[in-house]
């Protein structure tokens, strides 16, 4: 028996399951083909708002295509192999997917708060005030989601 997914776009299990996803999948447009990468990420959640935060070098493809064409989708899942006597592979996931528009974070509060939001997604100590050279080293990205959805797989098939 094939077992469909769930798909859902309740807040509640899509902060869960990006809770469990280590790396975001970013796609920016570059000319005719999207161009992706993986990168570390923190959220914020404000009642339906969702605001996913990146950070890069001052340097880079990324910042140009972001200059160009502020529209971005994204992607996250996170996956477990499930043990089968008769099946050569079973899996269960979750995962996300959506897109928004993304803006570089210019006000030094603001930051802050996306730096602690990446920090405190990785079980990192978060600070209140970073030293001034850190910010003219990295950007920080600022994802506003439009739309997003959820997908899960608890059971894989039957042994």
């Amino acid at each position: 028996m094939i077992h469909h997914p769930t798909i859902t776009k309740d807040l509640e299990k899509i902060m869960e399951y990006l809770s469990k996803c280590d790396v975001i999948q970013l796609g920016l447009m570059d000319g005719e083909y999207p161009y992706v990468v993986p990168m570390n990420f923190g959220v914020i959640r404000e009642g339906d708002l969702v605001t996913i935060y990146l950070h890069c070098t001052r340097d880079g493809r990324k910042l140009e295509l972001i200059r160009d064409n502020d529209k971005a989708g994204f992607s996250a899942s996170w996956f477990e192999e499930l043990p089968s006597k008769t099946i050569h592979c079973r899996m269960k996931y979750q995962s996300v997917a959506g897109k928004g528009r993304i803006s570089l974070v210019e006000d030094k509060d603001e930051q802050v708060r996306a730096m602690n939001a990446l920090l405190s997604r990785y079980g990192k100590k978060t600070i209140n005030r970073y030293s001034d050279w850190l910010f003219d080293e990295l950007h920080m990205l600022k994802l506003e989601v439009e739309e997003i959805t959820g997908k899960e797989l608890t059971e894989a098939g039957n042994d």
